[in-house]
């Protein structure tokens, strides 16, 4: 609506960091272009000066003659007028008053409504906990319905949106910080494993030809099949989970997904949709590396524990169980990109909601990343622990 842009005074002049009173005109005229139905307005003329607060209220009124259904919250007595409002609702001390536009707002203390005591009295601690529990079971329930319908029809995603922010998302798993996060961890884990699980004992020879292979056989399964693929997940979970919680968390208190809401975008396929991607495949790849880097520490510590022995009698001990059964593939590479997979999803649909929650300061960000770090993890320990009864 070129009109409401025009009237509101909003020029392309306008330059970074807008004003408040900047910021409130271009949200109105961002909701009426939407075409919507039924508008809601919380204190839309809040911050501007008189001038700009008469020709936002003229705008709003315009609109609502075109059909669209206006319902405005405000302690701006302006709108008391007929040519800004069909019907006043007046709420002073819990009571409702219905005024025609123009009339006095002083309270009256015959003709008035009271608020129905027992329905203004909030609910207990364990409704409301039901009723946000509710809420996000629904959430997630929703989820598969939500992204299929930004995959077709009129909200159908855009290939090279969807292509930009999977590589945003994906840089999130894929970074540099969190290749030599799991490059660090895979060194130390692997190692470890080795010293604690063989030089720790000591062996006399007689035993070390016994019990070295079959404990460095155990050190590979180990570390191939449960330690670096739960490590992986819990790095993730934590340090990628957290960055994704803050990037949709400011998007969701700078007021983009609002945006992106009414102009008929769907967040959950632009924004979701990618990081669901990006952490599916990112974690299993991560894994593959750390436990590289783990097969590396692993045969630093052989050496050092056992100066006398070869890379190959080390390499024949660490993999004898992962390819005893041949094939192209470790043993239970299968199970792990499953696991993985399912753990990075959850990851990163579990921070996705977090930050999607609705936020009013920078503290709500922090929390919600919180959340989003302890809910994370346990869902890769839940998923790692299921999978532990079946595979195992």
């Amino acid at each position: 609506m070129k009109w409401a842009r025009d009237s509101l005074g909003i020029d392309g002049t306008w330059r970074f960091p807008l004003s408040g009173g900047q910021r409130q005109r271009v949200a109105i005229a961002r909701a009426l272009v939407g075409n919507a139905r039924v508008l809601l307005f919380d204190e839309p003329t809040s911050g501007l000066d008189p001038a700009s607060r008469a020709e936002a209220i003229k705008v709003v009124g315009e609109a609502a003659r075109t059909g669209v259904s206006v319902l405005v919250v405000t302690h701006d007595l302006e709108w008391n007028h007929p040519e800004a409002a069909d019907t006043i609702v007046l709420l002073k001390n819990r009571i409702l008053e219905t005024r025609g536009p123009g009339e006095d707002l002083a309270p009256s203390f015959f003709l008035r409504s009271p608020v129905d005591a027992e329905e203004d009295q909030p609910p207990p601690l364990w409704e409301r906990k039901m009723a946000q529990w509710g809420r996000t079971l629904w959430w997630f329930g929703s989820v598969p319905a939500q992204i299929a319908l930004g995959l077709r029809g009129e909200e159908k995603v855009k290939p090279g949106w969807l292509a930009l922010f999977l590589r945003h998302f994906g840089g999130m798993v894929w970074g540099v910080s969190s290749l030599i996060y799991l490059a660090v961890a895979g060194i130390l884990v692997g190692f470890s494993s080795l010293y604690f699980s063989v030089g720790a004992l000591e062996p006399s020879p007689h035993l070390q030809t016994i019990l070295v292979p079959e404990l460095l056989s155990g050190s590979g399964f180990g570390l191939y099949r449960v330690i670096i693929p739960l490590l992986a997940a819990l790095l993730v979970a934590a340090k990628c989970g957290s960055a994704l919680a803050a990037d949709i968390g400011n998007r969701a208190y700078g007021g983009q997904i609002g945006v992106m809401r009414t102009m008929g975008t769907n967040p959950e396929t632009y924004l979701l949709l990618p990081a669901l991607i990006g952490f599916g495949i990112g974690l299993p790849l991560l894994h593959l590396l750390a436990f590289a880097m783990a097969s590396t520490g692993s045969l630093m510590g052989y050496l050092l524990t056992f100066p006398q022995e070869t890379v190959f009698s080390w390499r024949s001990g660490f993999f004898r169980l992962l390819w005893a059964e041949g094939g192209f593939l470790p043993a239970g590479t299968l199970w792990n990109f499953t696991k993985l997979s399912l753990s990075g999803m959850g990851v990163a649909m579990i921070a996705y909601y977090c930050g999607s929650l609705p936020k009013t300061s920078n503290t709500d960000v922090g929390q919600d990343i919180s959340r989003a770090t302890v809910w994370g993890s346990l869902w890769c320990l839940i998923v790692f622990t299921l999978f532990a009864l079946v595979e195992f």
